[in-house]
């Protein structure tokens, strides 16, 4: 495993010429809200839409308050139910309304599986497409294979 120390130093040299645009699913606890926190002390320019439940508004506001924000680090809280399709809809057309593209990708839910604990890996692939009314970067398929 690499060392934190190892990550924070490749992070620091990490730079845009312009504000990244993040979508964090799943960034109110947990991994997600770990990452997004330290993605916002890297304090590059960065524009971050957090996707969350109503009920975790509060606990996302107050974490928010807690951090040395750089002037030029903006969160944006999206309140959104996605394990319902028309909510995950309502939530990507709203960022496609008011962003062009989107570099960084996060999603990192959570869920409690009523059947009890089933190992999976999940495996993705790409495909980048270039027109400007879409995201740039979409999922082409998910393989879901059961261990």
């Amino acid at each position: 495993m690499v060392a934190i120390s190892q990550i924070r130093l490749s992070n620091a040299q990490f730079s845009t010429s312009s504000a990244l645009v993040a979508v964090f699913v799943g960034g109110t606890s947990g991994i997600g809200n770990i990452t997004l926190g330290e993605l916002a002390r890297l304090r590059i320019s960065m524009k971050a839409y957090v996707v969350g439940r109503k009920a975790s508004e509060a606990r996302f506001k107050t974490f928010v308050s807690e951090l040395d924000l750089a002037p030029n680090v903006e969160f944006v809280w999206v309140e959104g139910e996605i394990s319902l399709l028309a909510e995950v809809k309502r939530v990507c057309e709203y960022i496609r309304s008011v962003e062009d593209h989107v570099d960084l990708l996060f999603m990192t839910t959570g869920y409690a599986p009523f059947g009890g604990r089933e190992s999976m890996v999940l495996r993705a692939t790409y495909q980048r497409i270039s027109p400007a009314d879409t995201v740039k970067i979409r999922v082409k398929a998910w393989t879901s294979v059961t261990r």
